[in-house]
């Protein structure tokens, strides 16, 4: 138990004296008046009424003494004017007159009760009072010594620093942990200025421990303990020359009078506050050093999309000043009229997510015309951190890259034409032959003279028939040698047939036996026909080729081979969608598994030097995954030949 828990406990043990007290004084008090009352009338008949009366007025001035010892002088006084009329009140039931003991000395004896009564009763009051005083003194003694006990276990046991300082700015005390980080004794610091032990200023210092006189200028009105200062940074400097950041906190001390007497601070050792904030701040440097490099216009933006921070990139992009841009809103910056950048970025705030490749179209007198593309990710806080790469020039050379690669595709297509030439000469010569034929002998008949004319209808229709023939033939070449750039709805074996237009002569010219497996009710496909049909034409040029090597080196080895090409289409639903698959499958040699992820590379061929471009697979895989939005690849199939397959996404087009 500490001394303000024993205070306590004594003040409450001596207020139960008083009480138990203040009963035995009632009972003394009022135990002789009974006594007496008792008494009186067997006294006159025994010791006589003379007797009596000549003993009362000491007894009664005996009774009063106690009574005014007990309770008082009011409660002495009142006890005799009592006493009196109950001794009077006796004498007339004992048979005398009241009146009677106001004679002789009854009358100056009871005036010298009353008197001694009163004194009495005075002289108990004056001890009491000095009692009280005594009392309640000892016990503000105990409550002060107990308090200063109390406050002296805080500062010795205060984990921080704590310092005590007079109104000149000595040292009056400090407390454990102040010694023992700074290396001194108490004794060698009690009574020494406080800045002593402080890097700064004697000004600097008193700005701490003797703020309550700032300004010098103003008159400080009277302070009161609860006026204090707060997060005043100082630097300790130790016994051994150690420099210590401290963060102080201190409150005025002051006596009854209000005056200030001294200022007590407590200080808590920021060393590591100190080393995180120059941490962060040389990694805010770096980063500053970083952002203001970046080619890229990097922004910082709030919850309502208004630009708090930009780099120098961007001011330079957009040719505008900062004042001219924070606070304003990026959307209005650069003209989201419609609205679509400002929702995409307000749904990644407080989030992880990204926004990535956002083309934006923008056009004003600086910098003109341009296109950018927007990046984004939510920070989880109410800021969004923004990317803007312009892109202009990339995409100019994309489209110039564009423009070159369909006019390669287009040399390659006119290439293929050439390659084509014999079979589509002998595609052209037949029905030009069954047309020669017709003439000639109808020709002849007529200049015999044995022309019959039932015969010249069905004849007619078969020249006709044979003039369409040539001529689909020949608007298929024209339409396959333009450039390409229509898109249409088509049905997915009608683009089939009409590669076969040009190649079916030439397949049967080399002997490859051609197969269909088409599933029914296909869906239609939106693509440009005529960068299908070149693809079809280079996957189908290059099978017919690989089945003329696979048919001579069998026939040298004395083996037969028949040659085959299998041509399906299919349908295949996936997460990504729906999509139309073309297989065409040879049974050639097959492609080894190392080569099956080279196939597509430019310039890569496996045919002697001079034989070949390698840009025919090449040229395919463009076609396909960049122009139809679609995917290609190449695996092993049961004749033990190579497979080439192609899906392509059903109702989609160029826009995908």
């Amino acid at each position: 138990m500490n001394k303000r828990h024993r205070v306590e406990h004594g003040a409450t043990a001596m207020a139960r004296h008083d009480v138990r007290w203040h009963q035995v004084r009632a009972i003394l008090a009022i135990g002789p008046l009974i006594l007496y009352a008792l008494a009186f009338v067997p006294l006159i008949y025994l010791v006589g009424p003379t007797m009596v009366l000549q003993v009362a007025p000491p007894l009664i001035a005996a009774l009063v003494a106690v009574v005014g010892g007990l309770f008082g002088m009011r409660a002495g006084v009142l006890a005799a004017l009592l006493v009196f009329l109950l001794h009077i009140l006796l004498l007339n039931l004992a048979g005398r007159a009241g009146w009677d003991i106001m004679t002789g000395i009854q009358l100056p004896g009871a005036l010298l009760v009353v008197v001694v009564g009163a004194v009495i009763g005075r002289l108990h009051d004056l001890h009491e009072t000095i009692k009280q005083e005594l009392t309640e003194r000892k016990r503000a003694e105990e409550e002060l010594a107990a308090s200063k006990a109390y406050a002296e276990s805080i500062v010795q046991n205060f984990l921080d620093t704590l310092i005590v300082v007079d109104a000149g700015g000595k040292i009056r005390t400090v407390n454990p942990a102040t010694c023992l980080l700074l290396g001194y004794t108490k004794e060698e610091l009690i009574g020494r200025p406080v800045g002593i032990i402080f890097t700064e200023e004697a000004a600097v210092v008193d700005r701490v421990f003797r703020f309550f006189i700032e300004p010098p200028d103003v008159r400080v009105k009277a302070l009161r303990s609860l006026d204090t200062i707060r997060n005043r940074e100082l630097t300790y400097k130790t016994k051994d020359g150690r420099l210590i950041p401290m963060s102080f906190n201190a409150s005025v001390l002051t006596d009854e009078a209000d005056s200030v007497t001294g200022v007590v601070a407590g200080a808590k050792d920021i060393t590591e506050l100190k080393l995180a904030e120059a941490a962060i701040k040389k990694e805010k440097l770096f980063s500053e050093s970083i952002i203001a490099t970046i080619p890229e216009s990097l922004l910082v933006v709030d919850k309502d999309l208004g630009i708090k921070s930009a780099n120098r990139t961007f001011y330079e992009t957009f040719q505008t000043r900062p004042e001219q841009v924070i606070g304003s809103r990026l959307t209005e910056i650069l003209q989201d009229k419609e609205g679509k950048l400002g929702t995409k970025l307000t749904r990644l705030f407080e989030t992880r997510d990204m926004l990535e490749n956002f083309e934006l179209h923008y056009r004003s007198e600086n910098p003109g015309e341009r296109i950018f593309n927007i990046m984004a990710r939510g920070m989880l806080v109410e800021e969004e951190l923004i990317m803007i790469q312009d892109i202009t020039e990339r995409k100019r050379a994309e489209e110039e890259l564009r423009k070159k690669e369909m006019q390669f595709i287009h040399a390659g297509r006119l290439s293929s034409l050439g390659e084509m030439s014999t079979g589509v000469a002998h595609e052209i010569n037949q029905p030009l032959a069954i047309i020669s034929l017709i003439a000639e002998g109808r020709l002849r008949d007529i200049q015999k003279g044995r022309f019959d004319g039932s015969v010249l209808p069905q004849e007619l229709e078969d020249i006709l028939k044979n003039v369409r023939r040539i001529d689909r033939i020949i608007t298929h070449m024209r339409a396959f040698a333009r450039m390409a750039g229509e898109w249409e709805s088509v049905g997915p074996e009608e683009v089939l047939d009409n590669v076969f237009i040009l190649l079916g002569e030439q397949f049967r010219i080399h002997g490859i036996s051609i197969s269909r497996e088409i599933e029914a009710d296909l869906p239609a496909i939106e693509v440009d026909a005529n960068q299908l049909e070149q693809v079809f034409v280079n996957i189908l040029t290059n099978a017919w080729q690989v089945l003329d090597e696979s048919a001579e080196e069998a026939e040298r080895e004395g083996k037969v081979f028949e040659k085959r090409l299998v041509c399906g289409i299919s349908r295949s639903k996936e997460e990504a969608g729906e999509y139309v698959v073309f297989e065409f499958a040879d049974n050639a040699c097959g492609i080894p598994d190392e080569l099956k992820t080279r196939v597509f590379d430019p310039f890569f061929t496996t045919k002697e030097a001079g034989e070949g471009t390698g840009l025919g697979l090449s040229i395919v895989y463009g076609i396909v995954t960049q122009s139809l939005r679609g995917k290609i690849w190449v695996e092993d199939n049961e004749m033990g030949g190579a497979s080439f397959k192609m899906a392509l996404p059903v109702g989609e087009g160029r826009n995908c």
